[in-house]
């Protein structure tokens, strides 16, 4: 029982529980607003006491209003769920910690809390995957792939061959020089 928060975040803290992740529930407040944040580990083994963050947030915006959960929320609280299941599979020298805030359509007020929570506690949190928004797109648009910067077809690759273009000329060696050397 309880809000679809409530709800969510139980599902996830169940989830870690189940993946052995030691799960917390991490409480916190803003004003006439609280609600509680779950975080998982996955101890490392070497390094234990270097923290990488892996976060996104379960809530949505208010039933009032534009309410993006699926494209916006969902995706990231999917994400960190995934990512928990996937690397859960191997020992990890760094401790993954796996984080979902709630409060952040309204201000980011769980992360802020947790940000203030960890580094009250000195954690060394040395990197940070944020899957906030990973699916998120604009109205009526479709995903659009995008080119990496630099085209390897326009720097003398295998693929000049195969797209009908002409390949650049090798830069002349120096004298002397190894083949590595130009």
């Amino acid at each position: 029982s309880g809000t679809p928060i409530q709800k969510a975040a139980q599902y996830a803290h169940e989830q870690f529980a189940a993946w052995n992740l030691n799960p917390s529930f991490h409480a916190w407040s803003s004003g006439t607003r609280s609600g509680r944040n779950v975080v998982g580990d996955l101890v490392g083994t070497s390094s234990p006491s270097e923290i990488v963050l892996v976060c996104g947030h379960l809530d949505d915006m208010p039933s009032t209003g534009s309410a993006p959960g699926a494209d916006d929320n969902a995706s990231g609280s999917s994400g960190v769920l995934v990512a928990a299941q996937t690397l859960l599979q191997r020992p990890w020298e760094r401790t993954l910690r796996f984080a979902l805030f709630t409060g952040e359509e309204q201000g980011l007020l769980g992360s802020r809390a947790y940000a203030a929570m960890a580094k009250a506690r000195g954690d060394n949190i040395v990197a940070v995957l944020n899957l906030d928004m990973i699916a998120w797109n604009t109205a009526g648009s479709l995903p659009t792939p995008r080119p990496p910067a630099r085209s390897y077809a326009s720097h003398g690759r295998r693929s000049d061959r195969s797209s009908g273009r002409p390949r650049r000329a090798a830069a002349p060696r120096r004298a002397g020089a190894s083949p590595s050397a130009r």
